[in-house]
């Protein structure tokens, strides 16, 4: 069972829900459905099953992802290297409400810099908890392991918006 942790967009898919759940195995997987289906009836336990934008496995919220199409369309690694690039897509993916878009630009700068396996390294590290080394989610707030509180997502885009 193989994982991809990096996206055409820039994101991080080693710190999303649906990929950890999916790699944690099946009863984290039913808890994570548990969890959606209070507000969605309608999404299936299968829905969810990730293993990162890369693969040919997606959960339902990235199944039919434009800039993953838009990317294998024009046989591209990271948006930063097509002629488009910032096209309106990463740009509206950028602003919408979803916080862990935020580092999207960030991030492909930071790729373009120093590669792909620096970045994964760089971002296997960010997201795991200071404390105790457990990995954790773009929107956790504290630790499921030790309790440490958490830098998530939220924060950072609070961060880059003051920037």
């Amino acid at each position: 069972m193989k994982f991809n942790y990096d996206s055409y967009c820039g994101l991080y898919c080693g710190a999303c829900p649906f990929l950890t759940a999916t790699q944690k195995g099946e009863n984290n997987l039913k808890q994570l459905h548990e969890k959606i289906s209070k507000k969605n009836k309608n999404i299936e336990l299968r829905d969810l099953k990730c293993k990162g934008c890369k693969s040919q496995q997606h959960s339902i919220y990235c199944e039919s992802c434009e800039i993953r199409e838009c990317a294998e369309k024009r046989g591209i690694e990271y948006c930063y290297e097509c002629s488009q690039y910032p096209c309106d897509f990463l740009k509206n993916f950028r602003n919408d409400d979803a916080s862990h878009h935020s580092v999207i630009f960030k991030n492909l700068e930071t790729i373009q810099m120093m590669g792909k396996n620096k970045w994964l390294e760089n971002q296997k590290k960010r997201w795991q908890c200071d404390e105790c080394g457990e990995e954790y989610t773009w929107y956790d707030k504290e630790c499921q392991n030790c309790g440490n509180k958490l830098f998530n997502a939220v924060e950072e885009e609070e961060l880059l918006e003051n920037d």
